[in-house]
C-alpha cells in the first residue's frame, strides 16, 4: 500500500477480498492512508479460518529460525537498535507463538478498533458469493477493464461498480450504496487443501467414498491417539507433514520449542551455535533461489545440505539423548511412518525441514537399538501412494509404490494423515483472475519473493 499511495494520486479506494490476516493487514493499511476500503468476507466473521483451532500455533517470526530474533515474536518487533519504530500495523503480543485461536482473537480485536477510529473502513461477512458467480465476474470484468489499452491510473470511469446495498455489515456500514474501487487486492486464503485419498480395495483403487484426512486448520486428535500408542502413517512432503511428525513423536505442539528444549544445555547450544551461520546460509540460498526458479532440484539441495548438519550434530550423544528424551511416552508402542512423494521433502521451512531430519537422523544412530525401543520413526522417500483400505475408524491399510523398487508396498496404520497442500486448481486467486484456460509459462506472482522480517 505505501508504494501504490506513492505511485498513484488518483488512488481513492480499494476493495479487499478475504478478511484473513493479509487482508486486514492490507485494509487497514490503505485506510490509516485515507482510502475508501470495502473488506469483503465469505464466512461469518472475520480470521474465521483458524478462529477454532486451538492445537496449531503462530508467531510471526517462528519459522525465521536459525536467526536469533526468531525466539520473539512480539510484532512489531520492540528492539529499536534492529527495527525502525513500526506504527498501525497488527500487533501480535505475545514473545512465544500463540494457539491460531487466540491469534485470530486479537486479530479480530484490532480491526474492530480500526473500524470504529478510522471511519473509512467497511468491513462485511457472509458474502458467499465470494465463491460464486457474482463476485468472480465482477472481478474479471474489473480485471479486463484495468488492462485494456485505454486504462490509464485515473480510470475508475471505466471500471465496473459493484453493489454493495445488500451486504451483511460486520461493522463500519457506509453511506453508500455501491463501490468503484481504484484497485482490488485479492486475499482470499489458500483455496481448498487436499486431504482425500482414493478408497482402496486391497486389488486396486475403487470409485467409492474416498478416505477423508483432517484438514490442517482443523483440530484433530493426532496427539492424544499418539500417546495410546500404534501405527500413525502420515503422507506428504511439505510444512503439514513435517509438523505432524514432530507433534506424533514428541511431546511439543511446534518445532521452536522442540529445538529450544533440545539445545537448553550449554554444551549442546554451542553446538548448535557453531552450525548456525551454516544453517543461515542454508536458508537464505533455499530461498532465494526458490525466487527463482520452479526447479524442485532446490528442495533437494535444501535436503542435502540441511540432513548433513543433521547427521553432524545427530552424532554426538548428548544431542541423541536430548531429542529421545523428548519423546512421547505413549501407552503402548508407537510407531510413525512419513511417506514422501519425491526423492526429496517439498517445499518447506527450515525450522520443520531440520526438525524431522534431525529426528531420523537420531533413529538411525540407534537403529541397532529400533527394535527394543517404544517409539520408532522412519522416512520412505519416492512413494506414489494409490489409496486407503479402511476397516474401521482405527483400522486401515495405506497400499503405496515404492518407485525406486518397481512394487508394491502397503503398511498398517491406526491413524492415516493426508496432507497434499492446497489444490492449485481451487485457489480462490486463480479461479478469479484467470483470463484464459492455458497456464501460464511465466511467473506471474510474487509469492516465492522473499519479504522483509517486518513490513
Amino acid at each position: 500500500m505505501r508504494d501504490l499511495n506513492a505511485l498513484d494520486p488518483d488512488f481513492r479506494s480499494l476493495l479487499v477480498i478475504g478478511a484473513g490476516a493479509a487482508g486486514i493487514a492490507v485494509a487497514t493499511d490503505a485506510a490509516m492512508r485515507g482510502k475508501r476500503v470495502v473488506l469483503l468476507e465469505a464466512n461469518d466473521a472475520p480470521m474465521s479460518l483458524q478462529s477454532s483451532v486451538t492445537k496449531r500455533y503462530v508467531g510471526p517470526f517462528m519459522y525465521e529460525w536459525p536467526w536469533s530474533f526468531s525466539g520473539d515474536q512480539t510484532y512489531p518487533p520492540s528492539d529499536a537498535d534492529v527495527w525502525q519504530d513500526f506504527t498501525g500495523c497488527p500487533v501480535f503480543t505475545s514473545r512465544v507463538p500463540l494457539p491460531a485461536s487466540e491469534f485470530a482473537q486479537e486479530m479480530v480485536d484490532w480491526l474492530r478498533q480500526q473500524v470504529l477510529s478510522l471511519g473509512n473502513l467497511h468491513v462485511a461477512t457472509g458474502v458467499k458469493s465470494l465463491a460464486g458467480l457474482c463476485l468472480k465476474d465482477y472481478v474479471l470484468d474489473f480485471a479486463r477493464a484495468a488492462s485494456s489499452p485505454s486504462a490509464g491510473q485515473n480510470s475508475i470511469g471505466r471500471k465496473p461498480t459493484l453493489d454493495i446495498s445488500e451486504m451483511n455489515w460486520w461493522a463500519g456500514k457506509p453511506a453508500e450504496v455501491s463501490l468503484s474501487p481504484n484497485y482490488i487486492v485479492l486475499a482470499a486464503g489458500m483455496g481448498t487443501e487436499n486431504v482425500s485419498l482414493p478408497s482402496h480395495d486391497g486389488s486396486g483403487p475403487t470409485k467409492g467414498d474416498p478416505f477423508m484426512g483432517v484438514p490442517f486448520w482443523k483440530d484433530d486428535e493426532l496427539q492424544a491417539l499418539a500417546d495410546e500408542g500404534g501405527r500413525i502413517v502420515i503422507i506428504g512432503g511439505g510444512d503439514g507433514a513435517l509438523q505432524d511428525a514432530l507433534r506424533s513423536l514428541t511431546r511439543f505442539n511446534l518445532p521452536l520449542e522442540f529445538v529450544d528444549e533440545v539445545f537448553k544445555d550449554a554444551v549442546d547450544r554451542e553446538l548448535l551455535a557453531a552450525q548456525r551461520e551454516r544453517l543461515q546460509a542454508i536458508e537464505a540460498q533455499g530461498r532465494l533461489m526458490a525466487s527463482w526458479t520452479l526447479d524442485a532440484r532446490v528442495w533437494s539441495a535444501l535436503d542435502e545440505k540441511c540432513r548433513a548438519v543433521a547427521l553432524s550434530l545427530a552424532s554426538e550423544q548428548s544431542v541423541r539423548s536430548a531429542v529421545l528424551a523428548c519423546f512421547r511416552q505413549p501407552q503402548s508402542s508407537l510407531e510413525v511412518t512419513l511417506l514422501a512423494k519425491h526423492g526429496h521433502f517439498d517445499k518447506a521451512y527450515l525450522l520443520n525441514r531440520f526438525v524431522v531430519h534431525l529426528l531420523n537422523c537420531v533413529f538411525d544412530h540407534v537403529a541397532t537399538d529400533r527394535d527394543r525401543m517404544f517409539v520408532r520413526f522412519m522416512v520412505k522417500f519416492e512413494v506414489a501412494v494409490t489409496g486407503v483400505e479402511s476397516f474401521s475408524s482405527s483400522n486401515h491399510i495405506v497400499h503405496y509404490q515404492d518407485v525406486g523398487a518397481g512394487r508394491h508396498e502397503k503398511l498398517s496404520a491406526n491413524h492415516v494423515v493426508v496432507r497434499f497442500g492446497v489444490d492449485k486448481e481451487n485457489a480462490p486467486g486463480f479461479q478469479m483472475i484467470q483470463l484464459g484456460s492455458e497456464d501460464s509459462g511465466q511467473r506471474t506472482t510474487f509469492s516465492h519473493i522473499p519479504l522483509p522480517f517486518a513490513v
